[in-house]
């Protein structure tokens, strides 16, 4: 049984698609979880301004290890979303034209894809599924509560 051109095209097509759909989640996924990240850090800023606040020195400078280091998460978040979105936006551009030009057409966009550095992907993967596993208990248990706290013109007070 030979296949014809056209089903080949059409399979490749499919499975494009398919790879778009599943670039889409994982994007969808790494966006969900900078936005969980930028909360957090919003809530360490504001425990360190409270720690400021109640003279404790040595539980700001915890805060602020903490804001420092998650500060870089959400920074390989970001590089991971971007990477994505731009695999993505390539990817669509191949299904949508596939049939309309040769591979050679293309060429240079396998070659850009090449320059989004695997074990930046890879990386960002594993980033998401752990950041994933525990965001959800470790950003929750922390969460600030808002009504604790109150801004005077003498900054922030945190009620007790």
């Amino acid at each position: 049984m030979t296949l014809s051109n056209d089903m080949f095209l059409k399979r490749k097509r499919a499975d494009l698609r398919e790879l778009i759909l599943r670039l889409n989640l994982c994007l969808e996924i790494a966006e969900e979880n900078l936005y969980r990240a930028k909360r957090y850090v919003e809530n360490l800023y504001a425990d360190y301004l409270a720690m400021r606040v109640l003279g404790d020195g040595f539980k700001a400078l915890i805060y602020m290890v903490e804001i420092s280091e998650v500060e870089y998460m959400v920074k390989l978040l970001s590089n991971v979303c971007l990477a994505l979105e731009k695999v993505i936006i390539r990817l669509t551009i191949l299904s949508e034209f596939y049939n309309a030009f040769s591979a050679g057409f293309f060429k240079e966009d396998f070659e850009g894809l090449k320059d989004v550095e695997i074990s930046v992907l890879k990386f960002g993967l594993t980033l998401i599924d752990d950041t994933r596993a525990s965001s959800e208990d470790f950003i929750t248990s922390i969460s600030l509560n808002l009504d604790d706290y109150r801004l005077s013109p003498d900054g922030l007070i945190a009620e007790i």
